[in-house]
């Protein structure tokens, strides 16, 4: 048997939850070759049972993040990734969560 012709592939940014989680699996579901990349071990083996590529990424690590996806060119690329540093005053604010909050937003 023989695998069905997909439409593209697709790379989808904070898959795990949420709006992420849902636009990869409507990509999925409209025949596209999907890797997700998030955090959560649990979420990504879901996702992965699913029928999507998984990967374990932490979008922060800017040489780790270079060296997965080398070579890698999606079809469609959703950046849907965030995260929100402590609520504070910005003034207040540890220099790597700005940082941080910089490199993955």
């Amino acid at each position: 048997m023989t695998e069905p012709e997909r439409a593209g592939t697709a790379l989808v940014t904070g898959a795990t939850s949420g709006i992420g989680r849902a636009i990869a699996l409507a990509l999925h579901g409209a025949g596209y070759a999907v890797t997700a990349i998030g955090r959560d071990p649990q979420a990504l083996e879901a996702l992965k049972a699913a029928g999507l590529q998984t990967l374990a990424l932490e979008l922060g690590d800017r040489d780790a993040l270079r060296a997965t996806l080398a070579g890698k060119a999606p079809d469609v690329l959703v950046n849907n990734a965030g995260m929100m540093p402590p609520l504070q005053p910005f003034c207040e604010a540890e220099e790597e969560d700005i940082d941080r909050t910089v490199a993955v937003n």
